[in-house]
């Protein structure tokens, strides 16, 4: 049984991906308050370092992506179980984590479709999973959001 307390839990180097409902084209208009609806496809993976004790991602360890230095929430989703043991690896895993009808406010519309015109948008996304007497585990990231090549 695998240590929680030695557990690694690390986004894979994959960058997200919006899949539907974050085009700069027609979602991020100029100048204006918008109600997005985004959809990030994530992948993550699990380490262990340890030569003792394996690693897990817990199931339904939430996930949260945000925008900007104001962490603006887009998503969140939640990622499906999974452990290795002792000094293994698994490779990334698929996660799709969507946000409906988020309030963005007109500049952070502008800077966010300017960045993803530009492909220079990036997101923060963070694992946070609940642990016994009362400790979370948080681990974040900052990535580089690649928009579908049909959707720019």
């Amino acid at each position: 049984m695998p240590n929680q307390r030695s557990r690694r839990t690390t986004p894979s180097p994959s960058p997200p991906s919006p899949a539907f409902g974050l085009d700069p084209a027609t979602d991020l208009r100029k100048g204006g308050p918008a109600l997005l609806s985004p959809v990030f496809n994530l992948t993550v993976g699990v380490a262990s370092r340890s030569r003792a004790y394996g690693a897990c991602i817990g199931p339904y360890t939430a996930v949260e992506v945000s925008y900007s230095y104001l962490r603006l929430p887009l998503a969140s989703g939640s990622t499906p179980g999974v452990c290795v043991g002792p000094l293994e690896l698994i490779g990334p895993r698929a996660v799709v984590v969507h946000g409906r009808d988020v309030a963005v406010l007109g500049f952070l519309v502008d800077s966010l479709a300017e960045e993803m015109r530009s492909g220079e948008a990036m997101v923060e996304v963070k694992l946070i999973e609940g642990g016994g007497g009362g400790w979370w585990d948080v681990e974040t990231r900052w990535v580089r959001v690649e928009a579908a090549a049909d959707r720019l």
